[in-house]
């Protein structure tokens, strides 16, 4: 991840920080199987679920970063999906 991004992602969880913006206790539905596979209560979703960013970090809540919190997100997310896309195209094509 570049220093540009970085540093709006740190700059994004301070102003959350200072807003006293902790999410409100929902899970998503990602995490709430996550944690289940890890419970090891059903063992066969172990393998299928995991973070969508490649350094494992969670992908910042654009809510408290204004406009640039957005675009923040959508370029990790933009960068992530097309990741998955090179690697299932490798996979189909055997590469």
């Amino acid at each position: 991840m570049n220093e540009r991004r970085m540093q709006r992602m740190n700059k994004n969880e301070d102003v959350k920080n200072e807003r006293g913006g902790k999410q409100d206790g929902k899970k998503t539905e990602k995490i709430r199987k996550k944690e289940k596979a890890e419970d090891g209560k059903d063992e066969k979703e172990k393998g299928k679920v995991q973070l969508i960013l490649e350094s494992g970090e969670d992908v910042p809540d654009p809510y408290y970063g204004g406009k640039e919190g957005f675009q923040t997100c959508f370029e990790l997310l933009e960068e992530a999906c097309n990741r998955i896309i090179r690697n299932l195209d490798h996979a189909a094509n055997g590469f």
